[in-house]
């Protein structure tokens, strides 16, 4: 996500930073044909890519240091959002919605 980083993890932050002024510059270039560009920025959901290293030790103990809310988001919470966004007011543009369960308020 780009509004935290770790160490080892340059190139990760760089790409993800890249998308939020992607997102901003676009925004602002395309207004002008009302078109609306937001980013979508979600924390540590539960994938069929990840579900093994979550039920480890080591992917519990992320959880519980890593997340406010102890768990997991679920793949299902981000339908409402990106609902939002597909649907969302002609005044809205440029807006970084973040869904992460507290992480990045610490």
């Amino acid at each position: 996500m780009a509004k935290i980083t770790a160490r080892n993890l340059a190139g990760y932050s760089a790409s993800k930073a890249a998308v939020n002024m992607l997102t901003r510059a676009m925004a602002l270039e395309l207004m002008r044909y009302n078109v609306q560009v937001n980013v979508l920025m979600p924390g540590y959901f539960l994938t069929p890519f990840n579900t093994e290293f979550f039920q480890t030790e080591p992917g519990k103990n992320l959880i519980k240091k890593m997340i406010p809310m102890n768990r997991l988001g679920n793949v299902d919470e981000l339908k409402s959002t990106a609902l939002y966004l597909a649907t969302c007011p002609a005044f809205l543009t440029g807006a970084e919605i973040i869904i992460d369960g507290g992480h990045t308020i610490p």
